[in-house]
């Protein structure tokens, strides 16, 4: 006698029962059937379940635990003395944007000031070369 299979209640016919093509076909027309049934199922994120093993949301459904997420990711406010700073290449010591700009702020003024003076050193001298040999235009 053939028995069912408990899920999708297949006929599994006894080993010494003849072949029956109607039984395979049956079975294969309840298997498609599923798989159809598969294909249109819908997730409802409210209905959706969560399991949070770490503790760090307090809702239980999806749509609880993505509002939570947005809210978090909404709140993220970046402060350059807030966020690290791993300096590898120029050793400034900053350890924080912040402390990095600044350092950057004050050799760019640096620099500012140096090519200033040289500007005005070679407009010096330039003077000085006019008036020792005439202006050659």
């Amino acid at each position: 006698m053939a028995i069912t299979t408990d899920n999708l209640k297949l006929v599994l016919p006894d080993e010494d029962e003849a072949y029956d093509v109607k039984i395979t076909n049956s079975n294969f027309n309840k298997i498609d059937e599923k798989f159809k049934t598969i294909g249109d199922i819908k997730l409802i994120d409210e209905k959706v379940q969560v399991t949070d093993k770490n503790n760090k949301f307090t809702g239980t459904t999806l749509d609880k635990v993505l509002d939570e997420i947005d809210d978090k990711v909404s709140n993220i406010s970046l402060v350059a003395d807030k966020v690290k700073y791993t300096d590898t290449t120029t050793q400034i010591g900053a350890t924080n944007v912040q402390q990095a700009l600044e350092w950057a702020v004050r050799e760019i003024k640096a620099l500012k000031q140096e090519v200033t003076g040289q500007t005005t050193r070679l407009s010096n001298i330039n003077t000085e070369l006019e008036t020792e040999i005439g202006n050659p235009v």
